[in-house]
């Protein structure tokens, strides 16, 4: 894993590529390889903002809750269907549970997708229990009621989706919360993503097609 303190920027990645290379060909291939996907990144953010082109949207969710603290950070990721990085968001607010932090989690996914006016869209996380609660008509725990009502009713009248996604298909949103959490996501982390995030997502899309 590499971390933004240790990778700031493209240019400081690409001149670390170019030393531990074999050869400056071995080089060339690989950062015109994330160059080009770089590239089509920024393209389809700016489709996605600008020119509103409907294509089916992913948006993968987790949270992080440090331990014995009474607060979680969750990390929305917006990808298209073919794996490119459109939008993104955090944001930190109380939990009593973890159970609660991932249903909060989800309700400030479901006010996102209001804000980004598209259709179709998947919500993807790692909790099989968070979505159970949240798509089905079970009575949900007390201190989790008002937030499942919440989410029940945002995804029927934006007909979402929510699907489970293991772990190694959730990389991506699992680093942001953390990063999030503890202060260390650089604030340009949607317009310009770092090598680390890059690579988190091509895992991400990779395994998701396993």
């Amino acid at each position: 894993m590499i971390s933004p303190e240790k990778c700031p920027s493209m240019l400081i990645w690409s001149s670390r590529t170019i030393d531990k290379s074999s050869s400056l060909k071995e080089a060339s291939e690989v950062i015109s390889k994330v160059a080009f996907q770089a590239w089509h990144i920024w393209k389809e953010r700016n489709d996605f903002v600008f020119n509103h082109l409907e294509r089916e949207v992913l948006e993968q969710i987790d949270v992080a809750i440090p331990l014995g603290r009474d607060k979680g950070t969750a990390a929305m990721v917006v990808r298209n269907e073919v794996g490119e990085l459109v939008d993104g968001s955090t944001t930190t607010f109380p939990v009593s549970s973890v159970l609660h932090g991932e249903l909060e989690a989800i309700r400030r996914a479901c006010y996102m997708v209001e804000g980004l006016k598209v259709s179709p869209v998947t919500i993807e996380l790692n909790s099989r229990r968070a979505i159970e609660l949240s798509v089905s008509e079970l009575v949900p725990p007390w201190e989790v009621f008002e937030v499942v009502m919440d989410i029940r009713k945002m995804i029927q009248q934006k007909n979402l989706k929510m699907e489970w996604v293991k772990r190694s298909g959730s990389k991506i949103a699992h680093q942001v919360a953390a990063w999030a959490s503890k202060g260390q996501l650089h604030h340009a982390w949607i317009s310009n993503p770092s090598v680390s995030l890059l690579s988190l997502l091509y895992s991400d899309v990779f395994n998701s097609d396993m």
